[in-house]
């Protein structure tokens, strides 16, 4: 499970975001909301809502260093499309 490192526009510091579960043997990730288009986000046409994650984006925000993990949230959030070279600058600080 992972949590919000910080407040957010429509979350608080500490808030569920991220668990991980299993479905008929297939790893599955579960994301807490978000609204269409932002950070990533975009819906199917069943209207089933998908976050595109790139694996540097997974990786920072379970990275055990808590200010790398609130610098790429922050700058997740400011994100339409994932911007792997903004998160990979967050990384860095």
């Amino acid at each position: 499970m992972q949590r919000a490192p910080t407040d957010y526009p429509d979350g608080k510091e500490d808030d569920v975001l991220v668990v991980e579960f299993t479905v008929l043997d297939i790893p599955c990730i579960g994301l807490n909301g978000g609204q269409e288009s932002a950070c990533g986000w975009c819906k199917d046409k069943w209207g089933v809502s998908w976050q595109i994650t790139p694996a540097v984006l997974t990786a920072s925000l379970s990275d055990p260093d808590a200010a790398l993990r609130r610098r790429v949230f922050t700058a997740m959030m400011d994100m339409k499309k994932i911007d792997v070279a903004a998160i990979n600058a967050a990384r860095q600080g």
